[in-house]
């Protein structure tokens, strides 16, 4: 049964209507509310990067007991002989199959063979790295609303992706908030790790939308500062993806790295920004005190010998 968009002059948050079930960060509740929302058509889904059936999943609840039918898509083998082994309903099929951005295996490829409707009611993307490429050159098909994994680590006013081919970097929001409005699509929603788009025929009835800082989840941001000398501390504790400084993952996997340092992660390297600092160690806490106790010496004594010299000539003055 379709359920038509309804238009309401009061912009619903999705955001307050985090809840799970399935999911981590309050995604099942956002969908449900979002579909309460702009309606149902379809009653199709695309999961892509499923994982499991049950654990960490956004849409479970939408063909587990919405009766929706769904396409779950999975490339790594071993998560997808878990799911297969498991008890799946006739109208959720399971695909054992990497997507790629552009090609034969491209998403739009994969599920044209599915003969799915071109405006699908929900796509899902998290496959840690190229999820941005996958929606990008989704050309044929126009899902109603798309959820997709970003990167929570960078702030939201840098655009950064990563490569095309592989990567494990992901995508910014504001890269994928960008991509979204070339699509026709606005930013509706934010969790700690996932977006939420829905088509911008749509966006005057979420509360925010559009706006990504309003939406953005701050959470998980942790700002690098240095103090005069050059050494690092950072605003919290927390390190979502582990905190390994030598890594050159960035380097090799970033689509565009102007605008953006990216330390060494050459021993050598690590060794002279260590002597640099130590040298400005000494300089701060050695030598300058030094410099300042003979330079406080030195005006002692030339006060010293002008007050002799000028007492000498007072004393010859007065004879």
């Amino acid at each position: 049964m379709r359920e038509d968009f309804r238009a309401s002059s009061l912009s619903v948050a999705l955001n307050d209507y985090k809840r799970d079930i399935t999911s981590q960060g309050g995604e099942n509740g956002i969908i449900e509310k979002m579909f309460e929302v702009i309606g149902v058509h379809h009653r199709v889904l695309v999961d892509v990067g499923a994982f499991d059936l049950k654990r960490l999943s956004n849409v479970q609840p939408l063909w587990q007991d919405g009766g929706w039918r769904a396409v779950l898509i999975e490339g790594n083998r071993i998560y997808y002989e878990r799911m297969r082994k498991q008890e799946i309903p006739s109208h959720v099929t399971l695909l054992n199959v990497y997507a790629e951005a552009q090609g034969c295996a491209s998403l739009d490829n994969v599920l044209r063979s599915l003969a799915l409707p071109q405006g699908f009611d929900l796509l899902s993307i998290d496959v840690d790295g190229i999820d941005y490429h996958l929606w990008k050159h989704v050309e044929y098909f126009k899902p109603r609303a798309v959820i997709i994994e970003y990167n929570p680590t960078i702030p939201p006013h840098l655009s950064i992706v990563g490569k095309e081919k592989r990567n494990y970097v992901g995508a910014s929001a504001r890269a994928l908030t960008n991509l979204g409005i070339a699509k026709g699509y606005t930013v509706a929603a934010c969790t700690s790790t996932n977006l939420f788009f829905v088509l911008s025929e749509y966006a005057s009835s979420f509360k925010d939308a559009g706006d990504l800082d309003a939406l953005f989840d701050f959470s998980a941001l942790n700002y690098a500062m240095t103090s005069y000398d050059g050494g690092l501390f950072y605003s919290n504790r927390r390190f979502p993806y582990g905190y390994t400084p030598f890594s050159h993952e960035a380097r090799r996997h970033l689509e565009d790295s102007s605008g953006i340092y990216i330390p060494s992660h050459r021993l050598l390297f690590y060794g002279l920004l260590k002597a640099r600092g130590w040298l400005r160690r000494m300089k701060r806490e050695i030598l300058k005190p030094v410099y300042l106790w003979f330079a406080g010496i030195g005006v002692l004594v030339s006060k010293t010998v002008s007050d002799k010299v000028r007492r000498g000539i007072n004393a010859r003055t007065s004879r």
